[in-house]
């Protein structure tokens, strides 16, 4: 399993005037932006994290064979990719978590997301435990669900 590359990201939701804060800028000074900008609106914080993985090295394919799969047999060529979303409460958070199965791979595809009540609660959360323990998450699920490690 390999991480993909740009999927790890940190979303602020909020009404940003993009005049002022580029993205250069944002990211320079993103710990500094959240707390100093008590006055923009926060309306949410997502954490995400990709992973890819060959169809050879996971052992769970089973879970792409829906039980409508058979029906489609004599109406089309071929089934080009399968998606399953779930949705999962975890603590303070709900987890987005999509598998996509597709051109003999597998994604896999974690969106933790946080509702904010105002922007002080969003300088709370974030910092290095907030991305750690999504990423430690990711992990277990990755392994303890599916058998994969880095």
């Amino acid at each position: 399993m390999k991480i993909i590359l740009g999927s790890w990201s940190l979303v602020l939701a909020g009404k940003w005037n993009r005049h002022i804060l580029t993205p250069k800028w944002v990211s320079d000074n993103l710990f500094e932006l959240v707390t100093t900008l008590a006055y923009t609106p926060l309306s949410a914080i997502g954490v995400n994290y990709g992973f890819e993985e060959t169809t050879s090295n996971f052992q769970a394919l089973e879970i792409f064979r829906l039980s409508d799969s058979d029906q489609f047999a004599d109406r089309v060529k071929n089934i080009k990719a399968t998606e399953i979303k779930r949705q999962f409460e975890i603590d303070d958070k709900l987890l987005n978590f999509t598998i996509n199965f597709q051109d003999e791979n597998i994604y896999f595809d974690f969106n933790f997301h946080y509702d904010l009540a105002d922007t002080k609660n969003a300088a709370e959360l974030i910092n290095d435990e907030l991305l750690i323990t999504n990423r430690d998450i990711s992990f277990e699920i990755l392994n303890g669900v599916y058998d994969l490690e880095l």
